[in-house]
């Protein structure tokens, strides 16, 4: 859904759910954004979460983050895996301090 479709601005969606400047999120106000809560399901226990379309957001980039990094390590790009685990870490962090509950469940 584009962002003339939602009638919201993203910046709006944003503050909406308590953001009030994105560029203070760890991967700033160019994160895709969901209009609404929607559930992620931790692979290994099972256990699932809703998460606000912020949380979702930093969680989907943090992931990929990870699963990026996995595959560009094993291809035997070091650098750049490195870089991508602290675009993990930043996400991480970030959910340790907003959303504990979550990053038990869901990362740790």
């Amino acid at each position: 859904m584009t962002e003339q479709e939602m009638k919201v601005s993203k910046k709006e969606l944003f503050k909406s759910w308590g953001y009030d400047d994105p560029s203070k999120l760890p991967y700033g106000e160019h994160m895709m954004i969901a209009p609404e809560p929607e559930i992620r399901q931790n692979p290994y226990s099972g256990v699932k979460v809703e998460l606000n379309p912020v949380e979702l957001a930093v969680f989907d980039r943090l992931m990929d983050a990870y699963h990026t990094h996995i595959d560009i390590g094993n291809r035997g790009d070091y650098k750049e895996a490195r870089i991508l685990y602290s675009e993990y870490n930043m996400g991480k962090n970030w959910f340790i301090e907003n959303n504990i509950r979550a990053y038990m469940d869901l990362i740790d």
